[in-house]
């Protein structure tokens, strides 16, 4: 006989006990989330309803924005509750990562899914579970929290009885005011949607205190001294403003300076509209032109609800293009390199889907990070006549939101102490920062950079920089 101990803490357990679809438990960090997690998804699993053949059968998706997260975080989190030996099923360690269980009447899969994972991305499209807990919610996409709505309770079928609750579960520590989380927990609010908010890790009523180094709390506010948005969000567990990771255009970003208001940017029918594209199935569109003085404009962005692959997004591309503006206007699509690798379902590639509905896409002419980046800090740090580099129309909300430092590297750790990592991190900013990226190298401003770089190695091979000793 197998015998687990959980108590859950007093937030937890009315988590626990909502039986609402969608569920989200915020709290400061430390405060035990993913715990109450695992066991939620356990319980649900062994409430599941048995079959005709008197087998409760279940599925369970379990996301993180990474894979390194996935295995080193959450992963562990749930096999040192629920180690893959004590309940008669297996793991397996190759992506998608899928735990079994099978004791007594119960037969459960739970499936990790990494989102840095084309593949995973692509499998959760048209996956079929019970239902879901996505794990640090806040570093995930909507477009994802809304695939995943569609596909919980297709397991196990109507025919087998159907899942006998079905619904996503999210924890996080708490994002920005500006994050979809807030916008649907605190603003919108739809029926079956209910937050849970743990108390300050400082509060008398604090959670999981027990499982925490003495004075736990008390060092963070030590460590984070002056930062006021860090012990905020990471000890009181309120809504804030602290940064996920180093802002990858730090200081170039001026509120002031790159935003316009709505609709105040002057088109030019005599120049063409570049389009940049980044595919993948939660893909991005910037459109903007380059002005008469050199200054880039950015009219409009896309950045659809939902997950979405090149067959759906050509014909949506398509439609803001003539809706957003006049029909005379030229446009030219520079879209990720990526995008001429085949889909192995039928062969095309996006480019290919693009081309159908009368779209040329142009690979964009690098794909080399530190040049895209490059590019647009370059175009950050032009000024015109006080004028800056890269203007954007107010209502570019998800663009604005990555520049001024959603677009970030994430933080990693090595013998215990923080760098940032050395990609910027996938998830809701960096598409639309990859999609401005491909505009912008498309439009010249690679062909910008190398020819700078060129006529610096030239200049320093006729006059080498150096000491005379």
């Amino acid at each position: 006989m197998i015998e687990i101990s959980y108590t859950p803490a007093k937030t937890a357990t009315k988590f626990i006990r909502s039986n609402c679809m969608v569920r989200g438990l915020m709290g400061p960090v430390g405060s035990g989330k993913s715990s109450a997690c695992c066991w939620e998804l356990f319980r649900r699993a062994c409430s599941q309803e048995a079959g005709k053949d008197g087998v409760r059968r279940s599925r369970w998706l379990i996301i993180r924005n990474t894979y390194a997260e996935l295995k080193h975080t959450t992963l562990k989190t749930f096999q040192d509750w629920f180690p893959p030996h004590l309940f008669g099923g297996n793991f397996t360690a190759t992506p998608p990562m899928v735990q079994t269980m099978r004791f007594d009447d119960v037969e459960v899969e739970f499936v990790f899914l990494a989102l840095d994972h084309e593949a995973d991305v692509r499998k959760l499209k048209s996956f079929e579970c019970t239902g879901a807990w996505v794990n640090e919610a806040s570093e995930v996409s909507w477009q994802v929290v809304r695939t995943l709505i569609e596909r919980c309770g297709r397991y196990p079928s109507k025919r087998d009885g159907g899942a006998t609750w079905r619904g996503i579960i999210m924890d996080t520590n708490p994002p920005h005011d500006r994050h979809w989380w807030f916008k649907k927990f605190e603003e919108e609010r739809p029926k079956g949607w209910e937050i849970f908010k743990q108390p300050s890790g400082l509060s008398k009523e604090a959670e999981n205190l027990e499982n925490l180094p003495h004075d736990y709390y008390q060092q963070i506010c030590a460590a984070s001294a002056g930062d006021t948005d860090a012990v905020d969000v990471m000890v009181h567990g309120n809504y804030g403003a602290l940064k996920q990771g180093q802002p990858v255009f730090g200081t170039l970003w001026d509120e002031r300076l790159h935003v316009a208001p709505v609709k105040a940017l002057i088109l030019d029918l005599h120049k063409p509209v570049i389009i940049g594209l980044d595919f993948g199935l939660t893909p991005a569109a910037v459109f903007l032109q380059q002005a008469a003085n050199g200054q880039w404009r950015v009219f409009h962005e896309m950045v659809p609800d939902g997950i979405m692959g090149a067959e759906q997004f050509a014909p949506v591309l398509l439609t803001a293009m003539k809706e957003h503006f006049p029909k005379e206007q030229n446009f030219i699509l520079w879209g990720d390199p990526a995008g001429g690798q085949r889909n192995q379902a039928d062969a095309r590639t996006a480019f290919d889907v693009f081309k159908g509905y009368g779209l040329r896409v142009r690979p964009a002419p690098t794909q080399n990070l530190s040049d895209r980046l490059s590019s647009v800090r370059n175009v950050l740090a032009r000024r015109f006549d006080n004028a800056a580099g890269l203007v954007l129309n107010a209502d570019c909300i998800c663009l604005r939101q990555a520049l001024r430092g959603g677009y970030h590297y994430a933080t990693v750790y090595e013998n215990g102490s923080p760098r940032p990592a050395n990609q910027p991190a996938k998830d809701e900013h960096s598409h639309i920062s990859d999609a401005l990226q491909y505009a912008l190298c498309g439009g010249g401003e690679w062909q910008r950079l190398k020819s700078g770089q060129q006529r610096i190695k030239a200049v320093l091979q006729k006059e080498p920089l150096g000491w005379d000793i």
